[in-house]
Protein backbone atom coordinates (compact mmCIF):
# COMPACT_ATOMS: atom_id res chain seq x y z
CA UNK A 1 0.00 0.00 0.00
CA UNK A 2 1.31 3.94 -0.75
CA UNK A 3 0.00 7.32 -0.56
CA UNK A 4 0.60 9.03 -3.79
CA UNK A 5 0.41 13.06 -3.36
CA UNK A 6 -0.60 14.32 -6.60
CA UNK A 7 -3.28 16.62 -8.00
CA UNK A 8 -3.66 14.98 -11.59
CA UNK A 9 -4.86 11.39 -11.93
CA UNK A 10 -1.81 8.67 -12.23
CA UNK A 11 -2.77 5.03 -13.43
CA UNK A 12 -1.76 2.46 -11.14
CA UNK A 13 0.08 0.64 -14.10
CA UNK A 14 2.32 4.08 -14.41
CA UNK A 15 2.96 4.10 -11.12
CA UNK A 16 3.86 0.15 -10.88
CA UNK A 17 6.18 0.70 -14.17
CA UNK A 18 8.06 3.58 -11.96
CA UNK A 19 8.30 1.58 -9.00
CA UNK A 20 9.74 -1.51 -11.16
CA UNK A 21 12.37 1.32 -12.35
CA UNK A 22 13.45 2.16 -9.42
CA UNK A 23 12.54 -0.49 -6.54
CA UNK A 24 13.13 -4.51 -6.15
CA UNK A 25 10.24 -5.83 -7.42
CA UNK A 26 9.28 -6.93 -4.12
CA UNK A 27 9.07 -3.63 -2.88
CA UNK A 28 6.70 -2.15 -5.27
CA UNK A 29 3.37 -1.78 -3.80
CA UNK A 30 0.16 -3.59 -4.97
CA UNK A 31 -2.27 -0.90 -4.07
CA UNK A 32 -2.12 2.84 -4.33
CA UNK A 33 -4.28 5.35 -2.77
CA UNK A 34 -4.20 9.11 -4.47
CA UNK A 35 -4.31 12.42 -2.22
CA UNK A 36 -3.73 15.53 -2.85
CA UNK A 37 -1.70 16.68 0.58
CA UNK A 38 -0.53 14.90 3.30
CA UNK A 39 -2.26 15.45 6.55
CA UNK A 40 0.45 17.34 8.82
CA UNK A 41 0.72 18.25 12.30
CA UNK A 42 1.68 22.03 13.63
CA UNK A 43 5.24 20.27 13.54
CA UNK A 44 5.19 19.64 10.17
CA UNK A 45 5.51 15.92 10.55
CA UNK A 46 2.67 13.31 8.71
CA UNK A 47 -0.57 12.56 10.86
CA UNK A 48 0.07 8.81 10.19
CA UNK A 49 -3.42 8.08 12.12
CA UNK A 50 -5.24 10.09 9.70
CA UNK A 51 -3.93 8.16 6.61
CA UNK A 52 -4.82 5.11 8.99
CA UNK A 53 -8.36 6.50 8.86
CA UNK A 54 -8.45 6.58 4.87
CA UNK A 55 -7.44 3.08 4.62
CA UNK A 56 -10.56 1.92 6.90
CA UNK A 57 -13.01 4.35 4.60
Amino acid sequence: MAFVVSKHPISKQNLIDYGRQKLAHYKVPRQFIQISKMPMNAGGKIQRFKLKKLLKQ
